[in-house]
């Protein structure tokens, strides 16, 4: 009798069909902190507990062997214990990695009580939340304050910011899982800690808390500043270098810095979006900053957008202004400097040297720039609303103004990139605009992801 046959007769002949006929284990349910584990949830604790529910009872050697979860810097300890008749697994992780991307594997194989086995490997990301030492500043308080070092001519001059997370206190701490950069810009009463204060309430709640970095930088005039740090006249808003003896650091080559510093690859992996925004004096910051700076262009693979609050002023490439009491486009006669900057391009700062006035209008039309305006602020009197000619020739009030430039941009520069947004019974208050359904939508929609 041939040996094959013979072999037959004693074991009869296999092709491995013994795994593909055993009982299936399914999985039943994942939760992580109570998540679902399958939609990679974000926001896990750092001490948290992970369960799956099976269809059997496992077999526990079998199943931790199969069983695997790694952060950025390799495996992650875990213990397991049983429940439901061994049919539950419950994988308790302490002292997570905050802010860090985790990976979790269960590969297949025969892990069930009686053979039953997982056809199907799973596999699932979950991301922690910040450390509470990193996480605890949102107020505006001393304790959120961070130094940075600016270099001017090869020395070395301090500027402080607010911030939510301490990115200043280890520069090898590692972002993982902040997503979004919002830098928020002060008003004429550099009230950076207002508006620090303002923004940290709209991101709560929001898709955005959890992982969003906010920046509020500190321009300060000279009695506020020490030392060697810098500081800034009332032109800071539009770009104008420091006045400290010596230096030539513009406004606006600070946020360039900051945005440069905190979007790093290594520090920040996961960063995706930049949001630049102020309310009035920091709106037109914003503005011509958008205008003027070309840090966009050094992350193309940053989504970078621009939210204007109340400005007052804008920047026209061309000499047309809309005469509100005719309602047409028309050169205006006897208002000598309305083309000076910040209303046009003559006698532009410092930091645009070298730069021709058309790349600046090119960036007009590709920057992705939203207007907000209340409907209420339609003072005519006082700073909230210049009445120099050339501020005249804008609009009659900062509302007017808004929609005038909209109009302009839609006028003379088709498929702009800028919309405008009128937030319903808001006058000039940030509180009030930044906490505005409208701006939280918004919000949400341009940076969430």
């Amino acid at each position: 009798m041939p040996l094959c046959l013979v072999l037959l007769t004693l074991v009869g002949c296999s092709s491995g069909s013994e795994e593909t006929d055993a009982p299936a284990l399914s999985v039943f349910g994942v939760t992580v902190s109570g998540m679902n584990g399958r939609s990679n949830p974000e926001g896990v604790a750092l001490n948290t507990t992970i369960s799956i529910n099976f269809s059997s009872a496992l077999k526990r050697s079998a199943f931790e062997s199969a069983l695997s979860i790694t952060d950025p810097n390799g495996a992650v300890p875990f213990e397991v214990s049983y429940s439901n008749a061994a049919a539950t697994a419950n994988i308790t992780l302490n002292d997570l990695a905050p802010m860090a991307e985790h990976q979790f594997e269960l590969r297949t194989g025969s892990l069930g009580e009686k053979g039953e086995r997982l056809q199907e490997a799973l596999t699932f990301r979950f991301t922690t939340v910040a450390d509470n030492s990193f996480s605890a500043c949102t107020s505006g308080t001393a304790a959120c304050l961070r130094s940075f070092s600016i270099d001017a001519n090869g020395t070395g001059h301090g500027f402080q910011f607010y911030s939510n997370y301490d990115v200043t206190g280890d520069p090898e701490q590692v972002w993982a899982g902040i997503k979004n950069l919002i830098v928020v810009v002060h008003g004429q009463n550099r009230d950076a800690d207002n508006y620090f204060r303002i923004m940290n309430q709209t991101i709560t709640g929001t898709a955005l808390e959890g992982k969003t970095l906010v920046i509020a930088p500190y321009f300060k005039d000279d009695a506020a500043a020490g030392g060697d740090e810098l500081f800034w006249g009332s032109s800071w808003r539009f770009g104008a270098n420091a006045s400290n003896a010596g230096t030539s650091v513009s406004s606006f080559a600070v946020i360039d810095a900051l945005i440069n510093e905190f979007t790093g690859d290594t520090r920040f992996p996961d960063m995706a979006n930049v949001m630049v925004t102020g309310h009035s004096s920091g709106a037109s910051f914003t503005h011509y900053y958008a205008l003027s700076s070309e840090v966009a262009a050094q992350h193309p693979g940053l989504n970078f957008g621009y939210s204007v609050l109340n400005s007052q002023y804008f920047f026209y490439p061309t000499g047309q202004r809309f005469d509100e009491s005719n309602g047409s486009w028309s050169t205006p006669a006897n208002c000598g400097g309305y083309t000076s900057w910040p209303y046009g391009y003559d006698y532009a700062p410092a930091y645009l040297d070298g730069v021709e006035k058309n790349e600046v209008v090119q960036r007009l039309s590709a920057v992705n720039m939203t207007l907000f305006h209340g409907e209420n602020d339609t003072s005519t009197t006082g700073t909230l609303n210049t009445d120099d000619c050339a501020a005249v020739l804008l609009g009659s009030n900062r509302l007017e103004r808004g929609k005038n430039y909209n109009n302009y941009l839609n006028t003379y520069f088709s498929g702009n990139h800028t919309e405008l947004i009128t937030v319903p019974n808001a006058a000039h208050d940030a509180g009030a605009m930044y906490g505005s359904s409208a701006f939280i939508s918004y919000l949400e929609g341009v940076i969430s992801n």
